[in-house]
């Protein structure tokens, strides 16, 4: 396996300049169609199938209902990307070939993992009632299991509906965005107990405690509760405009994968390349970094981006948290 790492990481200091474009977008920041081997694709399947043993990176992508730029492509995003959130949705095959077309290939090609994000909040907007419940089942329902062993009917019922997601279109698992803000969301939806219930429920099914643990369980955005953490792969904090890292006592260092919103901070990349370079204490690795809205860096402009590169910042970060190994 060193050898297979050792051998990419070659690959990628070489080719890192690499990366196809579309001859109908603008000449800045553009590269020309590169032509990998099939060699270098299995060596890329299998570091990415490392992604547990070392820090990875971790994108939310979105806007691929557009094609005329490879910012908004699947196919432009780098490589070295172990994970990325759909943050646009799953692409319709119908409405949206290309992409549809150009996700895949980078899962099964590249290796790349696909989750599904869901800003999981049952009380806004009254969502439990697209489940059959009413207000009144929400504030009278328990926040533990009966002594059965059954889980409320909220809980199984807005549970099995992400799930579907999974088992459906065959990707690698949930990236659960846990921002509960409203008062009846914290009194009565997926807060506290109800979320460790909650993670609990779906950890009988996807994660680290289940039967499938090759299909990711992720939370992202308020640290969630310390019981959940058995359940969980990775705990992504929103660790936006911060140029530091500060892990929480709850959650492994590996657990943890910091990330920075590139879609304010573009012109910089924020403090990104920062949380990347950051390390966990000796005899340990950080999860990772991570970018939210990564598309918007695919033309940088700063001064200190790689300006013939696309996505400039981050594939900078990507070195600077697991530099490529020279011979």
């Amino acid at each position: 396996m060193k050898k297979t790492i050792t051998t990419l990481a070659v690959i990628f200091a070489v080719c890192a300049g690499f990366t196809a474009c579309d001859t109908d977008a603008e000449p800045l920041n553009l590269q020309p169609a590169y032509k990998y081997s099939e060699e270098y694709y299995a060596n890329l399947r299998a570091y990415k199938d490392t992604f547990k043993e070392r820090s990875l990176c971790f994108v939310w992508f979105s806007d691929y209902d557009q094609s005329y730029s490879m910012a908004y492509r699947f196919a432009g995003l780098p490589d070295s990307v172990d994970i990325c959130s759909l943050w646009g949705g799953y692409p319709d095959p119908v409405k949206n070939p290309l992409a549809y077309k150009e996700m895949w290939e980078m899962r099964n090609k590249k290796g790349t993992r696909l989750v599904m994000p869901t800003i999981i909040r049952i009380m806004e907007n009254d969502n439990f009632a697209n489940f059959g419940l009413t207000y009144e089942d929400m504030v009278n329902q328990t926040t533990t299991i009966d002594p059965d062993g059954v889980y409320p009917d909220w809980c199984v019922l807005y549970g099995n509906h992400l799930l579907k997601d999974v088992w459906e279109y065959g990707i690698d698992g949930l990236d659960l965005d846990y921002e509960p803000e409203s008062s009846d969301e914290r009194n009565y939806g997926i807060y506290g107990d109800r979320m460790t219930l909650f993670v609990q429920y779906l950890g009988q099914f996807i994660g680290p405690m289940s039967p499938n643990p090759e299909k990711l369980l992720i939370v992202d955005g308020h640290t969630p509760p310390a019981e959940t953490e058995p359940y969980l792969d990775y705990y992504v904090k929103q660790n936006y405009g911060s140029s530091s890292v500060s892990f929480t006592s709850t959650f492994p260092y590996e657990k943890q994968v910091f990330t920075e919103n590139i879609g304010a901070y573009w012109q910089t990349g924020g403090g990104m390349e920062a949380q990347a370079a950051a390390k966990a204490p000796e005899g340990h690795f950080k999860g990772g970094f991570g970018a939210f809205f990564c598309l918007r860096d695919y033309h940088t402009s700063d001064s200190g981006a790689d300006k013939e590169i696309p996505y400039g910042h981050l594939r900078r970060a990507i070195q600077l948290q697991n530099p490529a190994v020279t011979k």
